[in-house]
């Protein structure tokens, strides 16, 4: 057996380097001729954090050099890109290479030969939503890094500032395939490392829906996985790269590309949490045995969060199905419309009950807290912004309205919601979940959008609005009327 002191840093390197795609501390040991405990420890200490590995406790270490090799997985470019005959790095390529290779930097190979690169300005606020996947915390870094002509985002962040950006100049490639919209850009991995990728194209027509909605599940699965073992400790690349470890063969179809899954997920968003930004599970329904806890139901009318004596506080306490960003659109909706009547608002919020609280003084706080937020929203609206975003504001308050219908017919029945679909149910409140982050956005003034990203967002918001349309359909048609 050799002595631990004779163990060299190099020769459990080397070890290291002769074992197989996947191996065990147990492996390592056994070629050094060493089974102590101490050696074990010391071999845990250099691999722990080594970013060459996969450490899947209970299933050893894996090489991400190997796994990755020849992975292939989808990309997929907007109306814009194709229309200008770009495609955007961005994020799209990072989580599937070696974290030293630049996001720009990857080479793009069609055909053996690689694929010409070319520099373009255009607003931060555009260039934002191809890169959002890197992180907050580290878009900026990369956008410094990209060229010397955005030292101004140091200081001056508006959606307007103008950014310098390498792209792929893919109007060659866009041309002989005679791409059109729902076309995908199939990756292969060709060099870890080096960051090289083969493309070919995919045409719209061969990609399947439902291919894509189980994929989106497949890496939902997977994400939960990382997200419940590292919580917020990784950055949003790290987390997607582990996620596709963890969903392994099932997602190297590439029937789903990044930017289409996290626009379809109704699991995982992006959470900021300071300066670091992270994938986390929008909510989780797990299904509780205590005889107190809420019903199914509760959970879909208790999506409000907040304390006793707020406005929030208020709404949970009357169970109502309505939420913060809900309120502000639907105020917001009105000052676009040119409206200023309360009442008018508080109907088409609350309905015609005069009696909606427990008590008249609960009442009168929410009509104080509500005036309050109408005047201030009223004196700050500013129509200029608002513009692009209105429209969309309101279609998303159609779906809302017809939420808010719906959850009257049940208390106007003697259905029992227990009975209801339970599935039916969180799947209303995982849409009404997204739908209240996309109010966010729209509502807030520091978001200033253009044309592409609100088209793009819109696609979004349509899907989700069709799929809680079929879901109340279904769960209305088991309710009867008293």
């Amino acid at each position: 057996m050799s002595s631990l002191k004779d163990i060299s840093y190099t020769d459990i390197e080397q070890i290291i380097e002769a074992l197989p795609e996947t191996f065990t501390i147990a492996d390592i040991k056994k070629k050094l001729g060493n089974r102590s405990d101490t050696l074990e420890r010391r071999i845990e200490r250099i691999l722990d954090g080594d970013d060459r590995f996969f450490n899947a406790p209970g299933r050893g270490f894996h090489r991400r050099e190997a796994f990755f090799k020849g992975f292939r997985f989808a990309v997929t470019f907007d109306s814009w890109e194709k229309s200008q005959g770009y495609l955007l790095p961005g994020h799209r390529f990072v989580p599937f290479l070696a974290d030293t290779v630049f996001p720009s930097e990857v080479i793009l190979m069609d055909d053996g030969v690689p694929v010409p690169r070319k520099e373009i300005t255009l607003p931060l606020g555009q260039a934002f939503h191809y890169h959002m996947l890197l992180g907050s915390d580290n878009i900026f870094d990369f956008l410094l890094a990209e060229s010397p002509a955005n030292t101004g985002i140091k200081t001056h962040r508006s959606a307007n500032e103008q950014v310098t950006l390498n792209v792929y100049d893919m109007t060659e490639f866009y041309a002989k395939n005679k791409v059109e919209d729902g076309d995908a850009i199939i990756c292969e991995v060709a060099d870890y490392h080096k960051g090289i990728i083969n493309i070919s194209l995919q045409s719209g027509d061969s990609r399947s829906v439902s291919a894509r909605k189980t994929w989106v599940e497949n890496f939902d699965n997977a994400l939960t996985k990382v997200c419940e073992r590292f919580e917020d400790y990784l950055d949003i690349n790290e987390q997607l790269t582990w996620g596709l470890f963890y969903g392994g063969k099932a997602l190297a179809n590439h029937a789903c590309s990044l930017d289409e899954y996290i626009h379809m997920s109704l699991k995982i968003t992006i959470r900021a949490d300071g300066d670091h930004a992270v994938l986390a599970l929008i909510n989780d329904y797990k299904d509780s045995t205590d005889d107190d806890h809420d019903s199914e139901l509760a959970k879909v009318l208790s999506l409000s969060r907040g304390e006793t004596g707020s406005l929030e506080g208020i709404l949970k306490d009357m169970g109502n199905p309505v939420t913060l960003p809900e309120i502000d659109a639907y105020i917001l909706d009105e000052c676009f419309a040119r409206e200023s009547d309360f009442d008018a608002i508080f109907r088409r919020i609350f309905g015609s009950a005069e009696n909606i609280c427990v008590d008249e003084t609960q009442q009168a706080y929410l009509y104080t807290y509500l005036e309050e937020r109408f005047e201030d929203l009223h004196e700050n609206y500013n129509r200029a912004d608002d513009e692009l975003k209105a429209p969309l504001r309101s279609e998303i308050l159609e779906g809302i309205d017809a939420k808010l219908e719906f959850f009257r017919l049940l208390a106007d029945t003697d259905a029992d919601p227990e009975k209801l679909d339970k599935d039916a149910l969180h799947r209303l409140a995982e849409i009404d979940l997204r739908l209240d982050e996309m109010l966010k956005l729209l509502n807030s003034g520091k978001y200033t959008p253009d044309q592409t990203e609100i088209e793009k967002i819109t696609d979004m918001v349509e899907s989700r609005l069709d799929e809680q349309q079929d879901i109340i359909d279904k769960l209305s048609e088991s309710i009867k009327p008293r």
